[in-house]
């Protein structure tokens, strides 16, 4: 499984590939025909329009980059863990277009098509990174189903083995006081005396006058190798 980590972290599709499958078409190797916290199989990338599969797409993206990364493989039937392929047209940044409104853009999903056959299909595989100190929340509500959302702005999806569980309420302040992860978003703080905030991921600049003072100087400094213009 480090090996898996490692590859996905390095982006190594040629060592996921071999590690995977075998033979043209694609056959899942028997260990990996199963679903994991590291891996998830999709039948076919959703179209340009199909909202609410987006949304369950996001939260699979973000459970795993709240979790350990992961592989999310499009064109590999989930029922039968067959090579079926898919054929929506997506690149990288059409993939994280897609998922932006509900993920952010803390992170980047790598969208890589290495398999293509003369149907025209091709086996996807989104390689989804593990997250820093900030556990991310979702950024919008999901579209309405059934009278239903799937998640709200502010759950906090994770994985858990073959799952993707969304937290919510006390569940999501009990999951970041258990990891102790600083979190920016003030709906999650913890009141802990011992809960420090070590380095949270500021969205917005924070001023401190004495060291932009500082700074300023610097730049002013004809020594220096960058200068202000």
């Amino acid at each position: 499984m480090e090996q898996i980590k490692s590859a996905i972290s390095h982006r190594d599709i040629d060592y996921i590939l071999k590690t995977f499958f075998t033979g043209s078409p694609p056959r899942l190797k028997d260990a990996f025909r199963m679903e994991s916290d590291l891996w998830d199989f999709k039948s076919g990338c959703p179209g340009h329009g199909d909202s609410a599969s987006w949304a369950q797409i996001a939260a699979d993206v973000l459970a795993f980059y709240n979790t350990s990364g992961g592989l999310l493989f499009f064109g590999i039937d989930d029922a039968k863990y067959a090579y079926c392929g898919t054929q929506t047209s997506f690149d990288s940044k059409l993939f994280n277009d897609k998922i932006r409104r509900y993920c952010g853009d803390k992170f980047f999903v790598h969208y890589v098509k290495p398999v293509l056959d003369s149907s025209g299909r091709y086996l996807g595989v989104a390689l989804i990174p593990k997250r820093g100190l900030q556990v991310v929340p979702l950024f919008a509500d999901a579209p309405m189903l059934g009278g239903k959302a799937y998640f709200r702005a502010g759950d906090i999806p994770i994985r858990r083995g073959d799952e993707t569980a969304i937290l919510r309420g006390d569940n999501a302040v009990d999951y970041l006081k258990l990891l102790r992860i600083p979190n920016a978003n003030a709906q999650f703080l913890v009141n802990e005396v011992s809960y420090r905030i070590i380095r949270p991921d500021w969205d917005e600049f924070v001023p401190r006058d004495s060291l932009c003072d500082s700074v300023l100087e610097g730049l002013q400094d004809e020594r220096r190798g960058v200068h202000l213009v």
